[in-house]
């Protein structure tokens, strides 16, 4: 007998805060540093996040090798300092943080770093952005990239015994409406293929994060269960969504539970990628206008994180 499972995305309001984000404004700290002349010390931070176990810190450091650079750290405070991630060099004058090809170096530095936990091999060489004083809401941006890179790194790089609470307490920054949005420009900032990639590592991060809790039986709640956006232009109407399957519910199964544990186990590490793409046109009216839509294109596909 063959076996049917569907699937329905988790409440979202079980589990977003529709406050607005309480994360650090680190572009504005940023900009309201000191010449690095006038520093007491080499190294400059602000707390990201803490909890009751751990907290999470920016760093910025000037380089010994490289008296005239800089780099940016993520540090885990617990018992000793833990670096969770390191930024390249960039080169510095007292006015590094108003230049802006430094920027650009540091906003595409992290962004790659983000697609590079993709479990495919590919070429980042394309994402190509506009300049930063061109970038609307850049202050946004940048606080969210730092953010997106906090959460993936606690993922991968954090000590399993404070994982969980710096995860946590990323979670409720990274699924409130302003980073939702804020994503959203983003990814049209980066481009198609930089999109598909950098979902792709944000959902494996999701993933492997909820087969942890599901390993030691905790209950499961996605960061953020399913990512949508919207384009339109020429009559043309491009819906994509993006949701890791293990963070959707089974809404029914229509097979044995032998059958249902193996299909469960074979979808976990996919992501459910879907295109909706609806032609409509717009007449006006003396007193309404008439808005005739019709489907284009409807396109799903599972993809699988591949590991070598």
């Amino acid at each position: 007998m063959s076996s049917f499972t569907s699937f329905n995305p988790i409440n979202l309001s079980n589990i977003v805060k529709m406050a607005h984000s309480s994360f650090p404004d680190i572009w504005g700290w940023i900009q309201n540093l000191p010449p690095q002349t006038q520093w007491e010390t080499n190294t400059k931070s602000i707390c990201i996040c803490s909890s009751s176990q751990t907290s999470i810190a920016l760093s910025i450091s000037k380089t010994l090798i490289h008296p005239s650079s800089i780099s940016f750290s993520i540090i885990a405070n617990y018992n000793l300092p833990i670096s969770l991630w390191t930024s390249k060099p960039l080169k510095s004058t007292n006015t590094f943080f108003h230049e802006q090809l430094t920027i650009s170096k540091l906003l595409t530095n992290i962004i790659k770093d983000i697609l590079n936990y993709t479990p495919i091999n590919f070429s980042n060489s394309f994402l190509k952005l506009p300049e930063p004083n061109s970038i609307p809401n850049l202050k946004d941006i940048i606080n969210f990239v730092f953010l997106a890179l906090s959460f993936v790194v606690s993922v991968y790089e954090a000590p399993q015994d404070i994982r969980c609470d710096c995860i946590n307490t990323l979670r409720d920054h990274y699924t409130c409406p302003w980073a939702r949005e804020t994503s959203k420009r983003l990814m049209r900032l980066i481009g198609s293929n930089a999109e598909e990639q950098w979902m792709r590592s944000m959902n494996l991060a999701i993933t492997n994060w909820m087969m942890e809790l599901k390993a030691m039986n905790h209950v499961l709640k996605a960061p953020s269960p399913m990512y949508s956006s919207a384009l339109s232009g020429l009559g043309l109407w491009k819906i994509q969504l993006y949701c890791p399957l293990i963070a959707m519910d089974v809404e029914k199964c229509n097979s044995n539970g032998q059958d249902d544990q193996k299909l469960g186990f074979s979808l976990n590490y996919h992501q459910l990628e879907g295109v909706i793409q609806l032609n409509y046109h717009v007449m006006v009216r003396e007193k309404w206008i008439d808005v005739l839509v019709s489907i284009d294109n409807v396109r799903y596909e599972r993809f699988l994180y591949l590991y070598l």
